[in-house]
This record gives structure tokens, C-alpha cells and sequence, in this order.
């Protein structure tokens, strides 16, 4: 129709109805989008779909950044957003629980790193805090009352706490005591029937070190970024050379994008990652002026934020980075107050590096060398922490031998970006040795101590000295095999130049792993020897043969503990600088730790076995000394931490039945000094009377938190107390 024109002549205006304007809305429903029709933007459904019955959604696309949403709307959207407010609210006064209340505006305080960020931080919910939380035994409700969870664990024939459970007897035996290693008073548990720990008494607090879980808005705070980037830096330099599973140009490089974009767009694997590399050289850096307590604290909450960030996705979501996470996570728990828990993240890395099929050659055949290099070099880190787990916790193995098909990583400069540095050819050649010995290692664990699977048929003297010679001989040939500049090392001959000598502490590391290999290798017959201690079948056909083959066995064991014990005292006596030789400081402890059990087993069989040929083979001097040496050792290796005190602990509860004995100190003199008041070389007394204090003293925990699931049961230095006790 069309449209009047005014009357030049009227005063007033034109009073005929004009058609309204079309009101202009911001975005059209799908719908409407794709059949060109006019949409009136009304939500959840516009007037057109709602009269034709479709489906209505609105879809922003993704240059749409300047959407206009109704008033009407975000209304909508704050109600019901306090209605949800209100009702979690009443929920946790109903609990007796503190409610965070944030008003509208108010946002957390946000870490320095994503100040500038107008994202919320993720809110990550974890429960790994539940025993350090002091909850009751009721559940949130206060309508159930939990009992206390029995717990159990199996300890394999491999283990540490199965060889001191058996020196253990071999000791009530030798001096006629009365079961001390039977079940104390203090604790409801049945020790070590068929290998099997249990405990039905609450977890005790791991001990104390005062800090609490960081909270969602610290997750994001990696700290200082010179700080960041020097502990990256010491760990790329350190057991990244040992362990080279993670590319540093990376690493590096993701870390100065993220840092320059304030961490706006980063994976949490990834973060969770960084937070490990932080933690593990936080840990394993023991030449700065922190004290052990300082470090346990420092790389604990590096280690939180990880578990926070990670811990939803450990058991549904997969990628390489999750599976390098994983295993930074397990080798990082070996070194802390929960290193039991090592083996169940281990699983997991385990679990997820066959779901991405890392074990395959095939199904890396379409990636980039460069992915199937790293991808190759994590299979072979799972399989080395397979089988280093299955040796110390006694546990068959995770990977069978059978699965390791691939081919061992290569050193390619051009694949891996890197410069033609010496040090990378030398880390992947001990790597590929490392693989290599540990699948000896694997033969030892199957044949040696069936599996530890601990139900193997027994076996006799001989049978056993045959596996042994045998594997023996590879043992020999897998040394044959060692390059120029990767051969073992003595003690003695150890260089003093450790600045930016990564080949001479590649030598001394790989030393330490085949020398302790050798023990794990002939400690079944000494153990033998240590069964027939205090019995009276001096005529049995094993104990013969034992007594006509089985001492080369002996000595085997007293020259690698030997070899073991001096390569790491010559590392941190007397020249501090030395200890960079060794790898991180929980490896260098269980080597000696289990290396001066050896020693001291072969003393005490040298003097209670009663047989004039053991007693010409094995030097009781010799084994004072090299025992000595060991305390000496750990009680410098990291001054002031608690698991290195406790197990120092141990053995100076073992030389004091050596000294009562008679047994020469280094100056060759006998020790007759009552214990724990003799004294240690270089050690001030006031430290010498905090380690040597009763192990009485310390509060009673499960051998599910304590810091000593690779060395002993916590009961057991009480247990040796009273051997001793008997002893005055």
C-alpha cells in the first residue's frame, strides 16, 4: 500500500499507522540459518521452530565475538544460578562443613602467572588428602561409621623386607632368642606369613612435614620463572641424561610459549608433566643449601599440584604425556614418605603405554621419528621401572619378557634435534646397556626367585648352583660387550674431575647397577648358608654341598657389596663434589643399604657357620671395615633425611653385634663400646646421638605410608632391639 504523503497545508502529522521496524537480533537459531526464514532470536525456542515443531539451537559461530545476549536472558541465568548457590550452601551447614561463600564479583586471588587472565581457574576436586585430613571414621553424613580397613601387601622372595626377615631368623637361631621378629604388642598384624603383610589398624599420619595442599588457584603457580627454568635445567642435566625419555628442546620450548601466553591455553598433562620435572629436581638436588625437610617440602607441592591437575585423568584419558607423567610420578614416590604407592602409579604408566601401543613397532610406523623415537624410549623407561620395582618389592612383573620387541633407542642428533654433544651419545648408550643388564635381571627374578611369584617347587643345592653359574656367565658376557667409555669402574680408581663429567658418572651409575645385580644373583645360596645357621644337620647333603661349592658364592657377595659401599663412600667423602657421580640419592641408598646386609650376613656366617674354610674365605676385618664404611656413607649421603636416619638406624643396631663379637673397627682395634654410644669418623656426636636413638621413640605407621617399603617393616629395628637386648 502506499504510503500517504503529509498535507503541506496540515499542522498535524500523518496519523496514518506506519509498519514497525524489524527488531535486529544478534544471532539466528540453526534452523532458521539454514532455510533463510526470519528468526525472532526468542530462547530457548524461537517463535518459528516452536510453531513448526523443529528442534531449536543456537550455534555462535567462530568469528561471532561480539554476541549480544538478551537481559532477559542472563537474568534468567543468575537466578538459577543463586537457587544452586542456596542449596549447596544449606548442604554443607547441614554438614557442620565451612562454606566458602563468593558474592557476585568476588573471584579467588589468582597466582602471579595468570593475573592478567580473565579465566576462572579449574576447580579440581582430589582425594589423595583423606589421611592427612584428619577425618573421623564417619562418612560426610555422619550416618555410617567405617571400621578400620585392613590393608594388605605382598613382599616377594626378592624383596629387602624378605632378606631381613630371614636374617632376622638366622639371628634368633645364632643366639638362641626367643621369635623377637613374632608379633610385637603394639601392633594388630601378622608378619610375613607367605610373604603377606596385614595390617587392620588405621594408616598413621605421614610424618610431619606442615603444609597444607595447595589450593585451585596455586595450580597454576610454578613459581619464580628463572627458578622454573634453572630446576628444568638440573633435571635435563641430571636424570633427564640418565633416564632420556622426555625431548628437552620440547620441554623448553612448550614452556617459554606458555609462559609468554600466561598459560592461557596448555594441556593439564602437560602442566601435570612440568610439575614432575620441578619435583624431581627439586628432590634429587642435594648440593643447594636446603636442608632434606626444606627439599620434602619443596618438591611435595610440586608433586600436589601434579596429583591435583592429573589425577581424574590417570585412569580415563591417555597420551604420551600422561604415560611420562606416570612414570616421573612412580620413580619420584621411591624417594618419598609414601614409596609404596610407586607400584600402583606404576601400573597405571603400565596400563596406558599398552593402550597407545608403545610396545608396537607398527603402530608408531605413521608418526614422525622424532614421536617414534620418544615414544620408543618411554617403552623402555616402563620395562627398566618394571623391572627395578619387581627386584626391590618383590612382585612379578608387570611387562613379560615377551612383549620387549621393539627396537632399543638410537642416538640420532638430526631425529632428535640436538647438537653433536658427547653427553647425548654417552646418556642413550648407558640407557641401552641399562636395558640390556636389566634383562638379565629379568632372567635372575624368573629363574633365581621363581617370578616372586613364591610358590615355585624347592630346588637342591646343586640345581641352584647350576642357575647360578649360569647366569653368572652372561653376566660376564654382557660385560665383554661395554664400550671404552661406558667400563666399570673401582672405587679407587674414580676421577676427581666430576665438573661436567657426564661419562665418568655414567660409569659409576652403571657400575652400581651391575654390582648390585651380582648380589641379587648369588644372594639365594647366601641365604642358604644363613639357613642352616644355629641348626644341627651339619651332615645334610645341601649343607655339604654347600661347604664344597657354595663358597666362591660368599665371595662374590662380599667383593660386589665391597665394590657397591666404597664407589658411593668415595663419592660423598671427602670430597663433596664427588656425590654428583651418583644418581638420585634413594637409588645410591638402597645399593649400600642392601649391600651392607650382604656384608654383615657373610660376617655372621664367617662366625657362627663353624667351618675353618668359610672362616679362611671370609675376612671378619674386612667386613667390619666395609660395614663401617657403609654407616659412614649414608650418614652423609643426605643429612637430615628421615629414611637415610632410619636405615643408618639399623645397621648400627647390626654393629653392635658385630663389635660385641669382637669385630675389628677400621683402625683394626676391637669395638667393644656398649651400644649405641660408639663412635662414627667424622661425624659430630650430637648427630651421632640423634641417629643411634631407639627406634622407640618413633611413632608407630603403616608400612602402607612409612617412607621404608624397599629396605624393611618398621618393626623391624624393635625387633632387632631385643636380639640385642639379650645381648648384654
Amino acid at each position: 500500500m502506499p504510503r500517504k504523503e503529509r498535507d503541506s497545508g496540515g499542522e498535524g502529522p500523518d496519523v496514518s499507522p506506519e509498519y514497525p521496524k524489524r527488531r535486529r537480533i544478534a544471532l539466528a537459531c540453526t534452523v532458521c540459518r539454514s532455510r533463510k526464514s526470519r528468526c525472532d532470536g526468542v530462547r530457548p525456542t524461537c517463535g518459528a521452530c516452536s510453531a513448526l515443531g523443529f528442534a531449536c539451537t543456537y550455534n555462535a559461530l567462530p568469528s561471532s565475538t561480539n554476541v549480544i545476549i538478551g537481559k532477559e536472558y542472563l537474568g534468567e541465568i543468575e537466578d538459577r544460578l543463586a537457587k544452586v548457590e542456596q542449596c549447596l550452601s544449606s548442604m554443607k551447614q547441614s554438614q557442620g562443613l565451612i562454606v566458602d561463600q563468593r558474592r557476585d564479583g568476588q573471584r579467588p586471588q589468582v597466582s602471579q602467572s595468570i593475573s592478567n587472565q580473565e579465566a576462572e581457574p579449574i576447580d579440581i576436586q582430589d582425594g589423595s588428602h583423606e589421611s592427612q585430613m584428619g577425618e573421623g571414621p564417619s562418612d560426610g553424613m555422619g550416618a555410617i561409621a567405617f571400621t578400620d580397613e585392613q590393608n594388605s601387601a605382598f613382599f616377594g622372595p626378592s624383596s629387602n623386607i624378605t632378606f631381613t626377615r630371614r636374617l632376622g631368623k638366622a639371628l634368633e637361631r645364632a643366639f638362641d632368642k626367643t621369635q623377637p621378629w613374632s608379633t610385637p604388642g603394639t601392633m594388630d598384624s601378622t608378619q610375613m606369613e607367605g610373604g603377606i603383610i596385614s595390617v587392620t589398624r588405621p594408616s598413621s599420619p605421614i610424618e610431619a612435614v606442615n603444609h597444607s595442599f595447595p589450593n585451585k588457584t596455586d595450580l597454576f603457580n610454578l613459581g619464580p620463572h628463572e627458578e622454573a627454568l634453572r630446576l628444568i635445567n638440573i633435571y635435563f642435566s641430571d636424570t633427564g641424561m640418565l633416564f632420556p625419555f622426555l625431548h628437552q628442546k620440547t620441554v623448553l620450548d612448550k614452556y617459554t610459549e606458555f609462559h609468554n601466553n600466561n598459560f592461557t591455553r596448555v594441556h593439564r598433562s602437560w602442566l601435570g608433566l612440568l610439575n614432575m620435572i620441578l619435583a624431581f629436581a627439586t628432590s634429587v638436588y642435594i648440593e643447594g643449601k636446603d636442608s632434606a625437610t626444606e627439599r620434602l617440602y619443596r618438591s611435595d607441592l610440586y608433586y600436589q599440584k601434579a596429583l591435583a591437575l592429573c589425577s581424574g585423568m590417570m585412569t580415563r584419558g591417555t597420551s604420551l604425556e600422561m604415560v611420562q607423567l606416570l612414570l616421573l610420578m612412580s620413580q619420584y614416590l621411591q624417594g618419598t614418605q609414601r614409596s609404596v604407592q610407586t607400584w600402583t602409579i606404576h601400573g597405571l604408566a603400565v596400563k596406558a603405554a599398552f593402550q597407545l601401543g608403545l610396545h608396537s613397532a607398527r603402530a608408531s610406523k605413521s608418526l614422525s621419528p622424532l614421536e617414534q623415537e620418544i615414544r620408543r624410549r618411554t617403552w623402555y623407561a616402563c620395562v627398566i621401572l618394571d623391572r627395578t620395582l619387581g627386584m626391590t618389592f618383590g612382585r612379578p612383573a608387570t611387562i613379560p619378557e615377551e612383549y620387549v620387541k621393539i627396537d632399543l633407542p638410537r642416538n640420532d642428533p638430526g631425529v632428535m634435534s640436538e647438537d653433536t654433544n658427547p653427553m647425548h651419545e654417552t646418556s642413550i648408550s648407558l640407557y641401552n646397556y641399562t636395558i640390556t643388564l636389566y634383562r638379565i635381571m629379568h632372567k635372575v627374578l624368573t629363574t633365581c626367585y621363581g617370578s616372586n611369584l613364591d610358590c615355585e617347587t624347592p630346588v637342591t643345592v646343586f640345581e641352584s648352583l647350576t642357575q647360578v653359574l649360569q647366569l653368572d656367565q652372561q653376566l660376564a658376557q654382557w660385560t665383554h660387550t661395554l664400550p671404552s667409555h661406558l667400563q666399570l669402574r673401582k672405587a679407587q680408581d674414580i676421577s676427581d674431575d666430576v665438573d661436567n663429567n657426564f661419562r665418568e658418572k655414567a660409569r659409576v651409575i652403571l657400575t652400581l647397577r651391575y654390582q648390585n645385580l651380582r648380589l641379587l644373583l648369588h644372594r639365594p645360596i647366601l641365604l642358604r648358608f644363613l639357613g642352616f645357621i644355629g641348626r644341627t644337620d651339619e651332615e645334610s647333603p645341601d649343607r655339604v654341598a654347600l661347604q664344597q661349592v657354595g663358597m666362591n658364592d660368599l665371595s662374590i657377595c662380599v667383593e660386589a657389596a665391597a665394590e657397591i659401599i666404597g664407589i658411593v663412600h668415595c663419592s660423598v667423602t671427602p670430597d663433596p663434589r664427588r656425590r654428583k657421580l651418583l644418581g638420585a640419592w634413594w637409588f645410591s641408598l638402597y645399593y649400600t643399604f642392601n649391600a651392607a646386609l650382604v656384608v654383615f650376613s657373610c660376617w655372621l656366617i664367617s662366625t657362627k657357620y663353624g667351618q675353618p674354610r668359610i672362616t679362611e674365605s671370609i675376612s671378619a676385618d674386612l667386613c667390619s671395615l666395609t660395614f663401617h664404611n657403609a654407616i659412614e656413607a649414608l650418614q652423609i649421603l643426605d643429612r637430615g633425611n628421615a629414611i637415610a636416619e632410619k636405615c643408618v638406624e639399623y645397621l648400627k643396631q647390626l654393629r653392635y653385634i658385630m663389635s660385641t663379637f669382637g669385630a675389628s673397627g677400621p683402625t683394626g682395634q676391637a669395638i667393644d663400646m656398649p651400644f649405641p654410644q660408639y663412635m662414627v669418623s667424622g661425624i659430630p656426636e650430637d648427630q651421632q646421638q640423634h641417629a643411634a636413638s631407639s627406634m622407640e621413640g618413633y611413632p608407630i605407621m603403616s608400612p602402607f605410608n612409612l617412607d621404608l617399603g624397599q629396605f624393611m617393616l618398621e618393626d623391624d629395628p624393635q625387633a632387632l632391639m631385643r636380639v640385642i637386648e639379650g645381648l648384654r
